[in-house]
């Protein structure tokens, strides 16, 4: 079992809030944790790929508005999840990956509009990896 190496705690999110990665935010999708220094999400990558720069990441809200744009952070891990039920897994030229990013160089400002999106969009801790029951 590994060890978490997180510094923040991580909440789930509630509602349709999304993140947006890179310059022309190829990769966006619905966001599953967040914490203050980073969060995951998952999307529907395409058959083209993307080289581009993902040192960006911008954070939306579909409901009420809330847009938290250019945050610089850093990517740190991208892979593929396994999809069930969905046509999506049959498709080849798409497939759905989760990628985890962590924050860097926040402004005060920055820090603000997270700490606002933690208390206004989340609905509970996220289980470190200590705590789950990994079946056989």
């Amino acid at each position: 079992m590994r060890s978490e190496n997180r510094k923040f705690i991580r909440f789930q999110v509630k509602g349709r809030v999304y993140a947006a990665l890179g310059s022309h935010f190829r990769r966006v999708g619905r966001i599953i944790d967040i914490s203050i220094g980073g969060l995951a999400f998952e999307f529907i990558e395409n058959a083209e790929g993307c080289c581009q720069d993902l040192s960006k990441i911008t954070i939306f809200h579909s409901e009420d508005g809330f847009y938290l744009p250019n945050l610089n952070c850093l990517s740190i891990y991208d892979h593929p999840i396994c999809v069930m039920d969905t046509k999506l897994t049959i498709n080849p030229i798409h497939r759905t990956k989760r990628c985890g990013v962590q924050f860097t160089a926040t402004t005060v400002k920055q820090e603000r509009e997270l700490e606002f999106l933690l208390n206004n969009f989340t609905c509970g801790l996220v289980p470190s990896s200590q705590e789950l029951i990994i079946s056989p």
